[in-house]
């Protein structure tokens, strides 16, 4: 449709070239050309028409006289040479034209020399040299040159050589070197270019070499360079560029090496590098593209390493990556459900390629239509997230807990001011915005993310306070009137009901026994304010409750002296002491400690005899022991040994046997209990391990 647009407004422009004119003048070729006056005062003219019957070779004077004053040609008007066919040789523009305007030598077929063009020019209007096909050499562009028009060269294919757009462009308009097919050099873009628009270098096979496109290049058009296959380097993307238009490289099969595509493109269209076998190595598509469209690399067999998708990717369209046969695994980021896949989206990829996936999501892949042919499916966490001071002079940073699979993609990172600095914020690098003023930064990352410390010079104290034990009363910080340096800053602790406060501390040392603290602000510090129970309960239990009795329970002042003792009932012993939480305490009858907190403690027993010995027929030898003995008897249901702090070494179950080998030589020597379960009940056997 384009291209029917772009034909007709061609036809009506070249309908008519009736034009006036102030006066006309013969060429020293014999042409006649006419011309109108820009400025009496500047003496300057525009030459606007040729005789569409000129013929033969022509020179385009720098200056023409007209009733004895002498006029400089300083432009080239629209159409003026239009359709004049009949002119050959090399078309020499004087130095003196500064513009060559619209349309202005369309049509112009029998120029079979060099195009050359002053140094003077500035702007080349739309169509100028459209179907100039005969045109030969290297075309250069002046450096003065700001403008070219669309569609300028289109079909200029007589052109070979390099081609060197001048600084001063700043867009390739649309067809402007369209059908250019003649070009067997180098193609160099300047550097400020900021689009490539649609069908600019179409057809322009015989370029070579790699191309790189500036990093001012935010737009490349629809078939910008479709069918450029002649190129046989590297293609280098622009930074800045957004987008890719349907079939802009289709057929480039030349290019070589790897293709990174930028992380500001949001849209890449269909067909955009169908075709583009030479390019190898990885391809990562960037964070914002959300959908791959039908053919985008359709046959790039080439690309043999990772391909991988972002995470905001949910549409893979039909042929995609259809023929890319080399890829070697593929990452998929997305991190809830798998983006929509066509059934040829991924045509001629092996079914045992490594397909990576987010945490968890393996099991959907292999349920997923399309996705379900794949049978290496890796869980990963698949995201690289760092942080960074951003002046290591200030201060640096701590990881403490990376993301993965095993720790629900938790990232954990402390900022680490050096001395006389504090932490400011953290910000996404690139960002001035601050996401977090912690010092320690936690956050659940399914994302890429770069984070930045920013320290400040400290001008103020930052002071923590905790309480233990956590339940005994609160603490609170003051300061007159804030914690700038030379500012007094209090301390208040309040003790809850039973409690009393005990003594401030900092790095485990005391610095004060008053509930109210002051101190100078002069850096960051850290207190604890520590508390007692006015009185303590101590309390004691056995297991099992009938093995002991005890002394020493009871209620007590705080600093008190307690001693607690375990008395074993007849036909028991003494294993150890448990705490509050279960934990070994202590293996000594009596414990002595000191009254600050409520206690409780679980004695541990064993029964020496619970049945008739002689009944049960059960012998243990050798014992004492080095670790080897054998247990002989009948009916031994299951054997289980203890430590000496209760816990269980050895633990069988039995099956009729009489004899049973026991070995704790890996054990280390002391007293151990053995409890043996027989149809006639319970026996407990001390054994001495030495």
């Amino acid at each position: 449709m384009k291209k029917c647009l772009f034909t007709l407004l061609l036809f009506l422009a070249f309908s008519n070239n009736i034009k006036a004119y102030d006066f006309s003048s013969v060429s020293s070729s014999g042409q006649t050309l006419y011309y109108n006056i820009i400025s009496e005062s500047g003496k300057t003219v525009e030459l606007i028409k040729c005789g569409v019957d000129a013929v033969g070779d022509i020179v385009i004077p720098e200056s023409v006289n007209n009733s004895g004053i002498t006029y400089t040609v300083t432009q080239i008007g629209e159409k003026a040479f239009e359709w004049c066919a009949g002119l050959t040789g090399t078309l020499s523009i004087p130095n003196s034209v500064e513009v060559i305007g619209t349309l202005a030598f369309v049509g112009c077929t029998g120029f079979s020399g060099a195009l050359l063009l002053p140094a003077s020019l500035n702007s080349i209007g739309e169509s100028a040299f459209y179907g100039c096909s005969s045109l030969t050499g290297v075309l250069e562009f002046p450096e003065s040159l700001t403008t070219i028009g669309k569609a300028a060269f289109y079909n200029c294919y007589g052109f070979s050589g390099s081609l060197i757009i001048p600084s001063g462009i700043t867009s390739i308009k649309e067809h402007t070197f369209r059908g250019c097919s003649g070009f067997n050099g180098t193609l160099s873009l300047p550097d400020n270019l900021m689009s490539i628009e649609d069908y600019a270098f179409s057809g322009c096979s015989g370029f070579l070499g790699s191309l790189v496109i500036p990093n001012s290049t935010t737009e490349i058009g629809f078939k910008a360079f479709y069918g450029c296959s002649g190129f046989s380097g590297s293609l280098t993307l622009s930074e800045a560029l957004t987008t890719i238009e349907q079939e802009a490289f289709y057929g480039c099969s030349g290019f070589s090496g790897s293709l990174y595509l930028p992380e500001a493109l949001t849209s890449i269209g269909t067909k955009a590098f169908s075709g583009c076998a030479g390019f190898t190595g990885s391809l990562t598509i960037p964070s914002q593209i959300s959908t791959i469209e039908a053919d985008l690399f359709n046959n790039c067999s080439g690309l043999n390493g990772v391909l991988s998708f972002p995470s905001k990717v949910n549409t893979i369209k039909s042929r995609a990556f259809y023929g890319c046969s080399s890829i070697s695994s593929i990452v998929v980021k997305a991190t809830k459900t798998p983006p929509s896949l066509n059934e040829s989206s991924f045509e001629g990829i092996a079914s045992n390629t490594p397909l990576h996936v987010f945490c968890g999501l393996s099991g959907i892949y292999s349920e997923t239509s399309n996705w379900n042919r794949f049978t290496n499916i890796i869980e990963e966490y698949l995201f690289t997230v760092t942080a960074v001071s951003a002046d290591e002079e200030l201060g640096s940073v701590q990881l403490m807990e990376t993301p993965s699979c095993g720790n629900s993609c938790v990232f954990r990172v402390k900022a680490v001011p050096n001395d006389g600095y504090a932490l400011e914020k953290w910000t996404l690098q690139g960002s001035n915005a601050s996401i977090s003023t912690e010092r320690i930064y936690i956050d659940t990352i399914q994302e890429d993310r770069a984070i930045e410390a920013h320290f400040i010079i400290k001008t103020s104290s930052i002071i923590d306070l905790s309480v233990y034990p956590e339940t005994a009363g609160t603490a609170e910080v003051t300061a007159d009137p804030d914690f700038e340096f030379g500012n007094t800053i209090t301390l208040t602790a309040v003790p809850n009901d039973g409690y009393e406060f005990e003594r401030w501390l900092e790095d485990d040392e005391t610095v004060s026994t008053e509930a109210i603290y002051s101190f100078v602000s002069e850096g960051d510090r850290t207190f604890v304010a520590r508390f007692h129970k006015a009185q303590s309960s101590i309390t004691a239990e056995a297991d099992p409750p009938e093995g002991a009795t005890f002394t020493g329970t009871g209620i007590y002042s705080f600093g008190e002296t307690i001693t607690l003792t375990v008395i074993p009932s007849n036909d028991f012993v003494f294993v150890c002491w448990k705490d509050e939480n279960g934990a070994f305490f202590s293996d000594e009858a009596t414990l002595t400690f000191t009254a600050d907190i409520d206690r409780h403690f679980t004695a541990l027993l064993y029964s020496l005899v619970n049945v008739d010995e002689q009944t049960a027929d059960v012998h243990v030898f050798p014992n004492p022991t080095n670790g080897l003995f054998t247990i002989m008897g009948s009916g031994i249901e299951i054997i289980t040994i203890y430590n000496p702090v209760g816990q269980i070494v050895y633990s069988e179950k039995q099956h009729g046997t009489s004899h049973h080998s026991i070995d704790l030589s890996k054990q280390p020597n002391g007293v151990y209990f053995m409890r043996l379960k027989t149809s006639s009940g319970m026996i407990t056997e001390r054994i001495i391990k030495q």
